[in-house]
């Protein structure tokens, strides 16, 4: 009965995830229609900088991801009864508190270094002419971003809580090759680059693997790219250079001190534990991954 179970599940997930996929090429000709129109809305308003359609080329990622995603994650719902909540924790609830640290804690660390090192520049992100461009900007970025890091989390890093994690070198390993899948994917002809994601994807990895869970992951990921992209710019609007070779240094300084912070909340809670007090976020190890 399992193996009739798992055969329909593959079955159902390659059939869906193309249909999907499919579908999602037209959603995103339905949102770059809705985004030329957004965007004239708010030329007509003197709306500078607040542009969706800047953003098409981030959302065509996040498509072919929730594609896929959504392919796996509803069979496994509907043939395992499997809650959609444990795609993301093993635990008995979402952990949002975990996110929310994440969120602004990288948000506070990643858009403080960049401001010093590169200032805010209104050819990029933020400053684009005036605040309410800015803040809808933000808005935007927080939006898009919202959906496709999650779905990131999902490919690159979920398989990391099948895994034992007990010991540091175990959670280095993991963290290590996700990090390394995860560059892989975002490969680019700058080696800066290539180490910045490598980096980032390990600091992700390692909070995977400390917290045993993708929440904490999932706001630090939301944080990143929105900073950058608000102070920096979108992905391919980018100058690297100079003061932005700079900026992927200290972005990468940003990413080591989010994983010191998960490792310091794993710490917390171990002590916690042998206190005989109920550990807050993190767990044993023993949690089931499914």
């Amino acid at each position: 009965m399992t193996i009739v179970r798992i055969v329909l599940f593959v079955i159902a997930a390659v059939m869906l995830s193309a249909a999907l996929l499919v579908a999602s090429v037209r959603v995103l000709e339905l949102a770059e229609l809705l985004a030329g129109g957004a965007s004239n809305w708010f030329s007509a308003r003197g709306v500078v900088g607040a542009d969706p359609l800047r953003f098409i080329s981030s959302l065509e990622t996040g498509a072919v991801l929730a594609a896929i995603c959504l392919g796996v994650v509803v069979p496994l719902r509907i043939i395992f009864k499997i809650p959609v909540r444990k795609v993301f924790t093993p635990f008995s609830s979402f952990r949002w508190r975990l996110l929310l640290i994440a969120f602004f804690t990288m948000s506070a660390l990643q858009a403080s270094a960049l401001v010093v090192v590169i200032g805010l520049d209104e050819t990029y992100g933020l400053i684009a002419g005036n605040f309410t461009g800015g803040l809808s900007f933000i808005l935007l970025a927080i939006l898009v971003y919202a959906i496709s890091a999650p779905l990131e989390e999902l490919v690159f890093r979920r398989w990391i809580l099948f895994a034992q994690t007990r010991t540091m070198v175990r959670c280095a390993l993991l963290s290590a090759a996700s990090a390394a899948i995860f560059s892989f994917a975002h490969l680019s002809s700058d080696w800066i680059l290539l180490a910045a994601h490598f980096i980032s994807g390990f600091a992700y990895g390692w909070s995977v693997a400390r917290l045993r869970g993708l929440e904490f992951s999932i706001g630090a990921h939301i944080a990143k790219n929105v900073s950058l992209a608000c102070i920096v710019g979108l992905p391919g609007e980018r100058q690297w250079g100079d003061e932005f070779s700079t900026a992927v240094f200290t972005s990468m300084v940003a990413s080591i001190a989010v994983a010191l912070v998960a490792e310091l909340i794993h710490r917390r809670d171990q002590i916690s534990a042998r206190a005989g007090q109920r550990p807050l976020y993190s767990a044993d190890g023993s949690t089931s991954p499914i």
